[in-house]
């Protein structure tokens, strides 16, 4: 969303609630369950851990079972917001849950956000092995989608 990206979380805000009542009658589970992430995004930055907490989980939710790159992104917010909580082992099982997803997919340039999110908590947590690890698939995952977008 542009507005988030410029710093407007007022606006980002105001946008994704407004989404999410669009999209919740539609049952457009895809796009409502990213709207329900960016505004947990949103309130979380904000600061708002509780509201943010009650969208993240509701997003989590909302993805459907196919929609691999929503269940790892989803998976990623609820991972931040566990982090901003002080609950960096559910913060670390959700971003090992989406590095495995994102593991399944040939589109995998969609998760290094993800990828980066775990290994800094690992190294934040004294683990550099484990954090090199992911570090190295992350570049592993640049690798290839500059291989791609070349071919």
């Amino acid at each position: 969303m542009v507005a988030w990206h410029q710093g407007d979380l007022d606006r980002a805000e105001r946008l994704s609630r407004e989404s999410i009542r669009t999209l919740a009658p539609l049952e457009d589970r895809g796009t409502l369950c990213e709207a329900q992430r960016r505004l947990a995004e949103v309130l979380l930055d904000k600061g708002k851990l509780d509201e943010s907490e009650r969208y993240a989980e509701a997003a989590l939710d909302t993805v459907g079972p196919q929609d691999m790159s929503s269940r790892a992104s989803t998976r990623s917010t609820l991972a931040r917001v566990r982090s901003a909580q002080g609950r960096f082992d559910d913060a670390e099982k959700l971003l090992r849950e989406a590095a495995d997803i994102i593991e399944q997919t040939e589109y995998c340039a969609f998760g290094a956000a993800s990828l980066e999110a775990l290994a800094q908590l690992l190294r934040d947590r004294g683990r550099e092995d484990e954090a090199g690890v992911f570090e190295r698939r992350l570049e592993d995952t640049r690798v290839a989608s500059s291989a791609a977008r070349i071919a």
